[in-house]
């Protein structure tokens, strides 16, 4: 008799295991029927989001993965870094987005030197950034927190005009930036006025009283030493215009 019990007991538990993973993934009962985007950063579009999102509804919520949702979402959201889901059983997912931190706004220019504006929104003119990847972004200026704070950087030589969701600048090439940036304000006590990045020819002049011109070819450190033994013995009231640290054997200036 305890046997059979026992027996009869142990089906009830595998009826009972096979009856849960059938209703978690195969039931009507468990298909997603509601998504809830979390709102972490005003650029984030929730309309747009929601429509990306919508060939989620009907799938079974045990099989989705945090990756499904970041395929679905990279082309609507192109500087987005990272999802976070959180699935609330039996039909209702709640999914969190966190997008690359802009790092600078980016003022286009023509060959001319004329700034090339993003075209207008409904009502708000568009404004051009630029991510901590290099990815180029276009919003109202009243959806980024903190937008006054941003630097500029002018960029020209671009040849085709930068859209939104495309790498405007390799991550490399904005570090080098960023860190000439610091070392001129560390080891010089020069502070940087103006930026202006020239894609094609990989270089960037920084304003800093005269402009001191940058590229990516040689070693930073290489190129600040010249710019030191240059100041040793050409004061900078001396210089009109701009100092060349892009050549390995001299320093040319105007």
């Amino acid at each position: 008799m305890k046997v059979v019990l026992f027996l009869f007991l142990g089906g009830l538990v595998v009826v009972g295991v096979f009856g849960i993973m059938y209703t978690l993934l195969f039931s009507p009962f468990t298909q997603i029927q509601e998504i809830r985007v979390k709102r972490t950063d005003p650029r984030i579009d929730i309309e747009v989001v929601q429509v990306a999102l919508a060939p989620l509804f009907g799938t079974h919520i045990t099989l989705l993965q945090e990756q499904d949702v970041f395929d679905l979402l990279q082309s609507a959201v192109p500087d987005l870094s990272s999802v976070h889901i959180s699935k609330h059983y039996p039909s209702y997912v709640s999914v969190q987005l966190e997008l690359e931190p802009l790092v600078a706004q980016i003022h286009t220019l023509e060959e001319d030197g004329k700034e090339s504006t993003p075209a207008e929104g409904t009502g708000a003119v568009l404004r051009g950034y630029i991510t901590e990847k290099g990815t180029y972004a276009e919003y109202v200026t009243l959806q980024v927190k903190d937008h006054a704070a941003l630097p500029y950087i002018a960029v020209t030589d671009w040849g085709v005009r930068p859209q939104p969701g495309t790498q405007l600048v390799r991550p490399a090439f904005l570090e080098r930036l960023w860190k000439a940036e610091e070392l001129l304000e560390e080891q010089f006590g020069q502070k940087t006025e103006q930026r202006i990045l020239f894609l094609r020819a990989r270089e960037f002049h920084l304003d800093v009283g005269p402009m001191v011109w940058f590229d990516d070819r040689g070693a930073l450190e290489e190129q600040l030493k010249r710019y030191q033994v240059f100041l040793q013995s050409v004061s900078l009231e001396q210089v009109q215009e701009y100092i060349d640290l892009r050549l390995s054997d001299r320093v040319v200036y105007k």
